[in-house]
């Protein structure tokens, strides 16, 4: 058996805990970057004391991501106690350096499930100016937008597969005039260049390209 752990390996026989997990995503079982056996490449370890303090289920997220080179995807993560576990980890303080606790057999590894979307998520790109898109009635004047168009906050910094998309889709408009009783509405086809992103917390969806400042990198 060939073990492949970490390079930060403990010394001392009482450092010797780990906590075993497993990445999923809807299509199933993913290859870790880190096997613990090239005989199986799903199985993957992290030692316990590399999880940054206080240990909660958000800081052992952060400590797979980064070891899986997935730095985003805790975001809509779910962390399950074990491959059986029905449901996910609420977050708050874990157990993880005793010797019975999560993780600590790699015949019970803990379940990381990631959507598969979010494994493509490499890139950043940064926002030029704050936007909100209007999708009511409360400004009348402005073009409406689908609510696959994220809000965004200047200089917010947005993961993103790097893929320049054309959406062409109808456009509603609703103006209205001072010497109109009724306003007018109708709807306008247009081309937009966007990127598909996800943000800080989780909300998936389009950004125009001309929002941005700088180069995806």
């Amino acid at each position: 058996m060939s073990i492949m752990g970490s390079s930060a390996e403990p010394t001392a026989s009482s450092d010797l805990r780990y906590v075993y997990y497993l990445v999923y995503t809807e299509n199933g079982a993913r290859r870790s970057k880190q096997p613990v056996d090239s005989d199986n490449p799903y199985l993957a370890r992290i030692w316990a004391k590399q999880v940054t303090p206080p240990h909660t289920v958000t800081s052992l997220k952060h400590c797979i991501c980064d070891i899986e080179r997935i730095p985003q995807a805790f975001i809509r993560g779910q962390l399950f106690s074990n491959i059986l576990s029905e449901s996910p980890m609420n977050e708050g303080r874990i157990s993880i350096l005793t010797s019975n606790g999560l993780g600590f057999k790699p015949e019970q590894p803990m379940a990381f499930i990631v959507p598969a979307i979010d494994l493509t998520f490499t890139s950043y790109i940064t926002v030029a100016s704050s936007w909100i898109p209007v999708q009511d009635d409360t400004q009348p004047r402005f073009f409406r937008f689908s609510s696959e168009y994220l809000s965004v906050t200047e200089d917010e910094i947005l993961h993103t597969d790097g893929v320049l998309r054309l959406e062409r889709r109808q456009r509603k408009f609703l103006i209205r005039l001072p010497d109109l009783y009724y306003p007018i509405a109708g709807e306008s086809r247009c081309d937009q260049k966007v990127y598909l992103a996800l943000n800080s917390k989780g909300n998936l969806g389009f950004i125009h390209q001309d929002r941005l400042k700088g180069k995806v990198t």
